[in-house]
């Protein structure tokens, strides 16, 4: 019964620090304080070690966990940051591109559309004065 506690609590704790630790890659930035984030990873990392000691799974990975989430959050408190700026601006670099390409094919299909019923109406015509003159030259009567 306490292993499934255990490992319930493991399971939710670890689904939270996944969801931060998602914003936070994903804003590409980190709300918590540098020297925070330091002590967080240590205390971390000496949690898992004495987890290893007393042969405790659960623990140990817990804090395995804590001390990468720790890692993740640093880095983006380090270059995050320094690098989000040019991030967005590359990313809305490539989503106006991405726009106007579409709208570059969308007119290139427009105009082909046009095209190609100007032609077919072209065709239409030209075969209705065909079919026309040939009903003429038929329906004449050989000169005798």
């Amino acid at each position: 019964m306490l292993s499934i506690i255990s490992i319930a609590g493991l399971g939710l704790i670890l689904l939270g620090w996944i969801y931060e630790t998602y914003q936070t890659i994903r804003d590409r930035h980190c709300d918590v304080k540098f020297h925070f984030a330091l002590l967080y990873l240590f205390g971390s990392l000496f949690l898992a070690y004495y987890a290893y000691v007393l042969n405790d799974l659960i623990f140990i990975i817990l804090n395995i966990a804590a001390a990468f989430i720790a890692l993740v959050n640093l880095y983006y408190i380090l270059f995050g940051e320094k690098y989000s700026q040019e991030y967005k601006d590359l990313l809305n670099r490539k989503i106006r591109n991405k726009q106007n390409k579409k709208l570059l094919n969308k007119k290139i299909s427009n105009k082909n559309k046009k095209q190609r019923n100007k032609n077919k109406r072209i065709s239409a015509k030209h075969l209705s004065t065909i079919n026309l003159s040939n009903n003429k030259s038929n329906n004449k009567k050989p000169k005798k």
